[in-house]
């Protein structure tokens, strides 16, 4: 026989685990919450870990709001406070201190804040995570798990990723775009400290991106490469991936020294045609994805977070069904259309940045150097990328 709880989450990754704090925390629900790979203690002196994540502002108040952000290690948050964005023509400055913000964004190594997450959602009694747990079949309300336990549950909140199992069971399909380019990731020391400055150079092939590390002289890359190229410098030695990061960034840091292993990923981008379904919801990747050039997945995934949790706590409070499509739908009504336009802005980024005939690099340079001189046009770009866009 099937055990029952109100709402099962299922992928405790950094939005799932976020999500199932923000519903304890909003109602007293029964929350269980899947996660296939258990959360290992996270200490303030181990190495950087290889995935980290862009949080812009909206994404921090969220998390100071549900007391995630105060449990992470003070001296393990990175924070940029300009940024500079260039190809070989022109540039483009962003800093903080012009729109009256602390900082454009904050770094955070995804494993640390969630295992902060984690380490709050134990004082809820109204939680319960099962990890390691998979899931292995969705018929109705019910999903069976690896060890052949049953769990039934009113709402089915799917937070697992891309390739989503929950979505795929429940028949939500989905539109998939493939850049044919590979992202890659490493974590780099330089000579020179990054200041606090995010740095973006667009060139032929796709953008590196340096994103500034709490240590002064770390810095994490996301690189975006043809496929081929990608594939060449995840295998090269180290000194000669360094000599060619060295030829293509330019970003004045001094010499540059690889400190990780490097890890690389399809690029793509893709959007379900519904994020929810009579008892499911589909949040985060598992709903929907976009081009990392901004770095605004995770702070998407966190608006769905805010979102379905407003909408769910609502219906509570009102006594209605919080599983009823037609609650759930307000939920998708919020999200869909804004994901949708983050999705394809990137694209169009893409295309952009990605477009070398000689005389569009000119126009795009053009472009770059008349936007740096426009500060409304600048502001409303930050403060859009800050989530706290005025509508």
């Amino acid at each position: 026989m099937a055990r029952h709880t109100d709402i099962l989450i299922v992928g405790g990754g950094m939005v799932g685990t976020v999500q199932a704090l923000a519903l304890a925390q909003q109602t007293q629900l029964s929350i269980t919450l899947l996660e296939s790979d258990p959360v290992t203690e996270f200490t303030v002196n181990q190495p950087t870990e290889l995935r980290v994540s862009a949080l812009n502002s909206a994404s921090r108040a969220l998390l100071s709001k549900l007391g995630v952000w105060q449990q992470l290690h003070t001296n393990r948050i990175g924070h940029f406070d300009t940024m500079t964005i260039f190809d070989q023509h022109a540039s483009l400055q962003f800093d903080a201190a012009e729109t009256g913000q602390t900082a454009l964004g904050y770094i955070v190594e995804n494993c640390h804040l969630q295992w902060a997450a984690t380490e709050l959602i134990s004082q809820f009694s109204h939680i319960q995570v099962l990890s390691p747990a998979t899931v292995t079949a969705l018929s109705g309300q019910t999903v069976t798990l690896s060890d052949k336990q049953s769990l039934s549950a009113k709402l089915i909140i799917g937070a697992d990723g891309q390739h989503s199992a929950i979505r795929q069971w429940a028949g939500i399909h989905r539109q998939t775009l493939r850049y044919q380019q590979h992202g890659l990731v490493a974590i780099i020391h330089s000579e020179k400290p990054h200041l606090n400055c995010a740095r973006q150079r667009f060139v032929d092939g796709g953008p590196v991106a340096f994103l500034p590390l709490a240590d002064p002289h770390q810095s994490a890359i996301v690189w975006s490469l043809p496929v081929a190229t990608c594939q060449e410098l995840s295998t090269c030695s180290p000194a000669a991936f360094i000599q060619r990061l060295h030829e293509i960034a330019n970003m004045d840091l001094g010499e540059l020294q690889l400190l990780s292993a490097r890890a690389a990923f399809p690029l793509q981008s893709h959007h379900a045609d519904h994020y929810v379904k009579p008892g499911i919801a589909l949040i985060g990747d598992a709903a929907h994805g976009v081009h990392p050039l901004a770095g605004q997945g995770v702070n998407l995934g966190f608006q769905d977070v805010a979102a379905l949790t407003k909408v769910v706590s609502e219906a509570t409070h009102r006594q209605r069904h919080f599983a009823d499509v037609n609650v759930l739908r307000r939920y998708q009504r919020a999200r869909r259309a804004e994901n949708l336009v983050m999705q394809h802005s990137l694209t169009g980024l893409h295309h952009v940045f990605g477009f070398r005939p000689p005389l569009f690099n000119q126009l795009r340079a053009s472009g770059l150097h008349l936007l740096n001189q426009c500060p409304p046009i600048k502001n409303w770009l930050v403060k859009q990328a800050a989530g706290k866009l005025d509508r």
